[in-house]
């Protein structure tokens, strides 16, 4: 595409939005710049700015018709372009030598206004559209989830919600204790007389 108006006057007059281009002359106009907060003290001079970050492009598309053929063209062109409730328009690719100069490769449209039809004029569109940005992908990672707790099902817990592993600790008995149940009471080898030592009687036999 030439960026010369003067030998390509067609490149100029012409817009292609995605897959259709525009009937009639179209005109182009663009701005862009960037969202400078200014705030001014009373009483003084100046002020302090803050930068937002850049505004989206702004993109005007004005378009005239005067021919019979370029009305009938755009009744169909508009059904495709036309943002209406439930469905918005675009993103789509923009053809055009000074957006594309400047970067703007891809619009969403906004607005349409038309103005009434004169006899010599013929009828007017403006198309009001923005720079289009992808929305940002979602960065945020989902926490992950705790351990579980061992279920009642498990067959840890008694029905009482105890740990049966506690329980059996408790029924349970460990180190002297265990070996004198398993080695049983112990036997009597023989008896053993009592004396009083001051006496010299038996007491008892044990």
């Amino acid at each position: 595409m030439s960026d010369d108006w003067i030998t390509d006057p067609d490149a100029w007059n012409t817009v292609r939005l995605g897959n259709v281009t525009l009937p009639g002359i179209c005109v182009v106009t663009m701005s862009r710049g960037r969202d400078i907060d200014f705030k001014k003290a009373p009483g003084k001079d100046g002020g302090e700015s803050t930068d937002k970050g850049a505004n989206a492009a702004k993109v005007k598309i004005r378009v005239t018709m005067n021919a019979r053929q370029w009305r009938e063209e755009w009744l169909q062109v508009i059904q495709q372009i036309e943002p209406t409730q439930g469905k918005p328009s675009g993103p789509f690719g923009i053809v055009h030598p000074e957006p594309n100069s400047r970067g703007i490769n891809t619009i969403e449209i906004a607005d349409i206004a038309s103005a009434p039809p004169t006899a010599r004029g013929g009828i007017v569109y403006d198309i009001d559209c923005q720079q289009w940005f992808p929305r940002p992908k979602d960065t945020k990672k989902k926490a992950p989830s705790p351990a579980s707790a061992p279920s009642r099902s498990s067959g840890l817990f008694t029905n009482s919600g105890t740990d049966e592993r506690f329980n059996e600790s408790r029924l349970r008995p460990s180190g002297a204790e265990a070996l004198d149940l398993a080695l049983g009471p112990p036997e009597r080898t023989g008896t053993t007389t009592v004396v009083d030592p001051e006496t010299g009687t038996v007491r008892g036999v044990i």
